[in-house]
C-alpha cells in the first residue's frame, strides 16, 4: 500500500510527467499505421458541378449507398467590412 501511495503522490506532484510522455511517445511510434477504409467515399463538388447538382444527386442515389453525413463549405474572399 505504501508503494502505491508513493507512486500516486509522485504522479500527483508532476514528477512522473516526463516519463509518462516518453512512454506515450514510444507507444505512438510503434503502433501500426491505420489503413484506409475502402467503404468510405469522398465526393468533391466544384462550381461547375453545381449546375448539374440534380443529375449528380440522382446518380449518387441510384448507386444504393447510404450517406452518413453531408459536409459543405464555401471558400470566399472577405470583404473589407468583415476584416478586423
Amino acid at each position: 500500500m505504501s508503494v502505491t501511495g508513493l507512486v500516486l503522490g509522485t504522479r500527483q506532484l508532476g514528477q512522473l510527467e516526463s516519463l509518462e510522455l516518453a512512454v506515450y511517445d514510444a507507444m505512438v511510434r510503434v503502433r501500426p499505421e491505420p489503413s484506409v477504409d475502402s467503404r468510405l467515399l469522398i465526393v468533391a463538388i466544384t462550381e461547375a458541378d453545381i449546375a448539374f447538382m440534380p443529375q449528380r444527386l440522382a446518380n449518387f442515389n441510384s448507386i444504393n449507398h447510404e450517406p452518413l453525413g453531408w459536409i459543405s463549405y464555401a471558400i470566399f474572399p472577405l470583404s473589407q467590412d468583415m476584416m478586423p
